[in-house]
């Protein structure tokens, strides 16, 4: 009878209902930060100097240096932004104005302060606002 019982209760553990997780939730993403200043078309674009910077909040606002990829763009790659809210600041180049930033693509809307971008960070690394 004992025997009976240990293997209904090591059964019903086992088969768990379909509701448990099949693996770890990821706990952080891939995300790519594009800076572009620029001008529309027929405008001259703006003559920058320097570096851009990157402030991540999940870094505690300490800053990076952007990658410069053209005169007036530059791109960061963070592997360890947390799923979640977040936010960056951006400071460009010496020269330059505000600017368009990107994360995987998607365009960022700033959060009062021109500089300063919220977003969501999704486990399968998809970013919104």
């Amino acid at each position: 009878m004992v025997k009976w019982i240990l293997g209904v209760v090591a059964l019903s553990a086992c088969t768990g209902g379909g509701s448990l997780p099949t693996g770890p939730s990821p706990v952080a993403a891939e995300i790519e930060f594009l800076y572009t200043v620029g001008a529309a078309e027929g405008v001259t674009a703006p003559s920058c100097s320097g570096v851009a910077r990157i402030f991540p909040s999940w870094w505690g606002f300490t800053h990076a240096a952007m990658t410069p990829t053209r005169d007036t763009e530059w791109t960061a790659l963070f592997e360890d932004v947390p799923v979640g809210d977040q936010t960056i600041r951006i400071v460009p180049p010496s020269g330059c104005e505000s600017g368009n930033v990107h994360a995987n693509g998607l365009t960022m809307e700033s959060s009062g302060d021109d500089l300063l971008f919220a977003f969501t960070v999704h486990p399968d690394g998809s970013v919104s606002h």
